[in-house]
């Protein structure tokens, strides 16, 4: 079925729809990864050969649909909306597929960009100039020379452009989940190495859980904690975790039970209480400032998000607010 893009069609078009002729384009900047919460937009070129040419074009909010396969969690709008608003729109182009010939899209990735991007809008705050219109690289899980089936290129598409987002226990649950499933499909059709971008892929002699890690990019330990929770938690657990309502790590502690009484220890049993003083804290940072060993340390921008995370979390374990 050939897709036809919403400046191919005729009729009249709902209330906040684009207009044909209003449909703009440009050449797609080369930005890096932003500080604004924001995934990154990779390249999904999985061979050596020459890169087809990307194409920005602004769609619609209205005319953008979320895809039922992205599984990730779309929290803290408030805050990439205020983002979005600072920096007067979008810089990370959205990922989208057509979904029909009606002219709707369906999202790769930016669903939370997207959702922002939409809740400025009716409140009358996303910028005008933009009409209403996000900006959107179209890519089909056709173009992806991969020997997968339809599924599995369409989970491998959304894995890759999400790389680079803050994730909770879930979504790295999930991941586990999906690149396990893409590596054994991979197996299974005989492939041995393929190309992502510029980095080779060796499959031939690496165990899965290895690809997954790397790929995660954590360490085979992590992987292996996720596997025990997946092989060895009732679905009680599996649903408390997959809702963010339980970390992986008391996952794994409620996973080592029998399952006749994981539902119990999630029901029943209270937890222990640690109490901490402010002294403690107090102590505890004093010892970290003596053991720097640096004035100024320079972080990737994936360790700087963790670094940000770790202090949020840290205040809000110990109630700390902003001044």
């Amino acid at each position: 079925m050939k897709f036809k893009r919403p400046e191919e069609m005729g009729g009249p078009l709902p209330e906040r729809r684009f207009q044909p002729e209003s449909v703009k384009r440009e050449n797609q900047s080369n930005g890096k990864s932003t500080d604004m919460g924001q995934e990154a937009s990779e390249t999904l070129a999985v061979t050596g050969q020459e890169r087809i040419k990307e194409e920005r074009i602004y769609i619609d909010m209205d005319l953008i649909q979320p895809n039922s396969k992205n599984e990730y969690s779309t929290e803290d709008l408030e805050d990439l909306a205020a983002a979005i608003k600072m920096a007067g729109g979008i810089w990370q182009d959205l990922i989208v597929k057509p979904q029909n010939e009606d002219g709707y899209y369906v999202l790769t990735t930016g669903e939370r960009r997207w959702r922002a991007a939409c809740l400025l809008r009716d409140r009358g705050e996303y910028p005008e100039k933009y009409q209403g219109k996000v900006p959107c690289q179209i890519k089909d899980t056709s173009d992806l020379p991969l020997q997968l089936g339809e599924e599995n290129k369409e989970n491998f598409m959304i894995l890759v452009t999400n790389k680079y987002r803050d994730k909770t226990d879930a979504d790295l649950f999930m991941e586990m989940q999906k690149w396990k499933s893409i590596f054994l499909e991979l197996r299974k059709n005989g492939v041995e190495q393929f190309s992502l971008g510029e980095e080779a892929i060796l499959m031939k002699g690496t165990k899965t859980r290895d690809l997954i890690a790397q790929q995660m990019d954590l360490s085979n330990g992590q992987i292996a904690k996720m596997e025990r929770v997946e092989k060895y938690a009732a679905p009680e657990v599996m649903d408390q975790l997959m809702k963010n309502e339980i970390s992986l790590s008391e996952a794994e502690r409620v996973a080592s039970l029998p399952k006749e009484k994981q539902v119990e220890r999630l029901k029943g049993e209270p937890e222990e209480v640690h109490p901490v003083t402010k002294k403690e804290v107090s102590e505890v940072l004093l010892e970290m400032e003596r053991n720097l060993s640096f004035d100024v340390k320079e972080l990737t921008e994936r360790r700087y998000r963790e670094y940000c995370k770790c202090i949020k979390n840290l205040k809000k374990i110990l109630g700390v607010e902003d001044r």
